[in-house]
């Protein structure tokens, strides 16, 4: 049986996944605030942070919210191509197409505004804000989408490395369901012509290696392991570097939760709490035997990417209250923007730096109403950009495609 038999009806359950806008919303913010910790170059004391003693914590490890973003992209990736990628509807060419007229329109946009923002301030004040270079290399290598995973000097929007990183989870998971699905048909055509008893033992041999959930799985945690094993040694390699790591891990994880909850609907709250018991016992495990330093108590990302948001996810899709307060109204909403939040919020902060410099005052950056204002404003930019910019974006792309298909026939 084909994986994209096993799982037929859960296309028509996709409802049930409208919690997770709400997860990204909260998510974006969280990392929106966190960011705010970029002004301290330009005269914000870390201890006077605005609400310092309420959400202390966003700034100290707001950052490990993308690691969010990856587990919902995995769920999000198992639930709405891993069949068609499975059943050859989707090429290669065809599915990239489909993620790159989605994101790549805001992220060049956004990438470009960056880069521009950063050349008036170095021709200001000669020097790029929160240290993040804007060469005329790393720019081209940022539109290419391998400034950060190609170790080419990172990324000019700051946060957009994650795209980097996302895509290449996409060609990694596509080509591993793509060989597995190969694999299936080539044991169908072994089991065809073998007219022998052993086929039955061949066709449990097919469902359970070749094709099928279990495959998948499989194919899920090698991914998991190779994410760890990069991310815990800190690996500089380009395409294999620690972000790699650290999104191969989030992503894997992802597919895995969802192909939990698609295999039981009626999910069980002992499920989230076994999920944390669990990998918390591995990770004692790896660090007690295998020596790999994961510190577990000074709050390391990979405990919250293994443990602490998978079991979130899994306690809040087995209360059905929640899930309706987090998939409505605004929560429902701040999800629908949260990737426009993300990428934008940036290019605002370096917006906010080059007006202080053209104005040549001194903004204090510790103050509460500058705070609002920078979270009122990468809303507010987030909203026109999510209803006009991005829909006008996507048209123009996707009018410059066709035209090319025209010419070359």
């Amino acid at each position: 049986m084909c994986m994209h038999q096993i799982n037929q009806n859960l296309d028509n359950n996709k409802v049930d996944y409208l919690y997770l806008n709400g997860i990204k919303g909260i998510a974006a913010i969280a990392i929106v605030i966190f960011h705010y910790t970029d002004f301290i170059y330009f005269g914000a004391l870390h201890d006077e942070l605005v609400w310092r003693d309420i959400i202390g914590f966003l700034y100290d490890y707001g950052y490990y919210a993308v690691d969010i973003f990856f587990i919902i992209s995995g769920m999000l990736f198992r639930l709405n191509y891993c069949e068609k990628i499975a059943s050859f509807e989707y090429s290669f060419s065809g599915f990239m197409k489909r993620r790159i007229v989605k994101i790549a329109p805001l992220y060049i946009l956004t990438t470009m505004i960056t880069a521009l923002l950063q050349w008036c301030l170095m021709a200001i004040r000669e020097g790029y804000a929160f240290r993040h270079n804007a060469t005329y290399n790393m720019v081209l290598a940022s539109l290419l989408g391998i400034g950060k995973i190609g170790r080419i000097g990172g990324v000019v929007n700051g946060p957009a490395w994650y795209i980097e990183v996302l895509f290449l989870c996409y060609v990694v998971y596509f080509f591993g369901i793509f060989w597995l699905e190969i694999s299936h048909i080539f044991v169908d055509k072994i089991i065809v012509s073998q007219k022998s008893l052993e086929s039955d033992r061949t066709e449990d041999f097919k469902r359970s290696v070749c094709g099928g959930y279990r495959a998948y799985c499989y194919w899920a945690f090698l991914c998991l392991i190779i994410g760890m094993v990069l991310w815990n040694h800190k690996s500089e390699l380009a395409f294999f570097d620690i972000d790699c790591g650290r999104g191969m891990v989030g992503f894997s994880v992802g597919f895995i939760i969802m192909e939990i909850l698609s295999k039981k609907r009626d999910f069980s709250r002992i499920v989230s709490l076994l999920w944390c018991a669990v990998s918390a016992g591995l990770i004692l495990i790896a660090e007690r035997f295998a020596k790999i330093d994961v510190d577990i108590y000074g709050h390391q990302e990979i405990f919250f990417t293994l443990v602490v948001f998978p079991g979130v996810i899994l306690f809040i899709h087995s209360y059905k209250i929640i899930r309706t307060i987090l998939s409505k109204g605004i929560m429902n909403y701040l999800g629908k923007i949260s990737f426009s939040m993300y990428l934008w919020h940036f290019p605002i902060e370096v917006c906010f730096i080059l007006l202080s410099c053209l104005l040549n005052i001194g903004i204090n950056f510790s103050k509460p109403k500058l705070f609002l204002i920078r979270i009122a404003v990468t809303i507010i930019a987030s909203v026109i950009s999510y209803r006009f910019v991005e829909p006008l974006l996507k048209r123009l792309l996707i009018k410059i495609h066709e035209r090319v298909k025209r010419d070359e026939r």
